[in-house]
């Protein structure tokens, strides 16, 4: 008598590895916006790139204007990439790579990473103001404060309306303090957070978004 053989279900974690490869392949193909840190937390080193090729074990990045390549290159920890891909935010830690072709200066060649991360947000609601409320946004280690106009708030973060002047010392990633005052909520709140798109609109103002700490 032939038993029948039952087919295996893959286990979770091939599963998960399958869908990484998917959503980074989707990265790669859209050419997304990326942005990299030290993944130690030490002394952490913020840029900006867009994702660009996978070719075999490497993945290459395309650096921002202005990003130093020198220092990231001369870091000796793995970079910790996050990219957001149809609504939904993941996150991975690589090594970089040797890679003699990429030799350019504003190119970067990381190792393929083993798996993504997917940041899972917070599921509350998004509160719009009527009436728009001030926040006041203090870059760490800098002396200059930014006022901006609140759009919107989550306990996961906010939006704010902020001039192209004042959005100058910002950059994705820098790290501030958000102070805001919501007479509903009958108090003054004084948060960290960190700066993680800036979006100019129609009107020559920018619109910030700020993530706070966990």
């Amino acid at each position: 008598m032939v038993k029948a053989l039952t087919p295996q279900r893959p286990s979770p974690a091939a599963t998960r590895a399958d869908r990484s490869v998917g959503v980074l392949e989707m990265a790669v193909r859209r050419h997304v916006r990326i942005d990299l840190e030290l993944a130690s937390d030490i002394q952490p080193v913020f840029a900006q790139a867009t994702i660009l090729t996978l070719a075999g074990s490497v993945l290459t990045l395309q650096l921002s204007d202005g990003v130093n390549r020198n220092r990231l290159l001369a870091q000796t920890g793995p970079l910790r990439g996050r990219f957001t891909i149809d609504g939904r935010r993941f996150e991975f830690d690589a090594d970089l790579a040797d890679d003699p072709v990429v030799a350019r200066e504003n190119l970067l060649a990381l190792r393929r990473p083993t798996a993504l991360r997917s940041i899972e947000r917070r599921r509350v609601a998004r509160r719009r103001l009527q009436n728009s409320s001030q926040v006041t946004i203090r870059p760490d280690g800098a002396g200059n404060v930014v006022e901006a106009g609140l759009l919107n708030l989550s306990d996961f973060g906010l939006a704010c309306r902020i001039a192209r002047k004042d959005a100058e010392p910002l950059r994705t990633g820098t790290p501030v303090r958000a102070g805001f005052s919501l007479h509903e909520a009958g108090g003054a709140f004084d948060l960290g957070a960190r700066v993680v798109n800036l979006t100019p609109a129609s009107d020559g103002m920018w619109i910030a978004g700020l993530e706070f700490d966990r």
